[in-house]
Formats: structure tokens, C-alpha cells, sequence
């Protein structure tokens, strides 16, 4: 699940992972589940979290993000590391069937003994 973003002149790539949340608590010190991105420091955190997920060498830093200039930049690159995270949460259609499918039968199972 990579894409890429783009921050002042530069193209980089996203990732959403493991690494990702882990990185995101390191930089910001707070649980990834307990967020709702409201602020701006933590926008910040997971998009740079996302571009050492794509690369653990970049040379990329949170300061290059703190100063960039464009808005509309940080907001596409925000709103792309959410559908990456969207798309690494999602649960694959196989479990989703197979939890539909059990569900159904603890419903019959309830059924019969009412």
C-alpha cells in the first residue's frame, strides 16, 4: 500500500503499515487509537510517519513539512495517508464473509432455543 505525495518540490513516496503506527506513537508520544487528527501536530506526525514507513532512509524531515508553505500540499498528502489507512484497516471480504456467515448461525442458534 504505497502512493506518493507531494511536499514543496519534492515527491515522496507514503506507506501505511505497522511501521507507520509505530512511528506516528514515536514521533508524537501518544497512542495512534486514541487520535482523531483534529490538530494539525498530529496531521503533521502521521504524514511523516507514512514517509519513513516508504522509506527509512529518506532524508525528509518533520521540520520540511513544518515549513512548507502550501496548505493545499499538507491537506492532499493528510487526506492520502488517510485512504492508505483506510485501505490497511479494511477487513478482507473473505474474514468479512466469514463473520457474516457465523453471525448468521449464532442468530439461528439463538432462535431455536426461544
Amino acid at each position: 500500500m504505497n502512493r506518493e505525495i507531494q511536499i514543496g518540490t519534492r515527491t515522496l513516496p507514503v506507506a501505511f503499515n505497522m511501521t507507520t503506527l509505530l512511528a506516528y506513537e514515536d514521533i508524537s508520544g501518544r497512542p495512534f487509537f486514541n487520535e482523531n487528527f483534529e490538530r494539525t501536530k498530529e496531521r503533521l506526525a502521521i504524514i511523516f510517519a507514512a514517509v519513513y514507513a516508504a522509506d527509512k532512509d529518506t532524508t525528509f524531515a518533520v521540520e520540511d513539512l513544518m515549513t512548507c508553505s502550501d496548505w493545499q500540499q499538507i491537506s492532499t498528502a493528510f487526506e492520502t495517508v488517510t485512504q492508505l489507512a483506510t485501505e490497511f484497516f479494511t477487513v478482507p471480504k473473505v474474514v468479512a464473509d466469514a463473520e457474516q456467515q457465523e453471525a448468521a448461525q449464532q442468530d439461528e442458534g439463538d432462535g431455536a432455543k426461544n
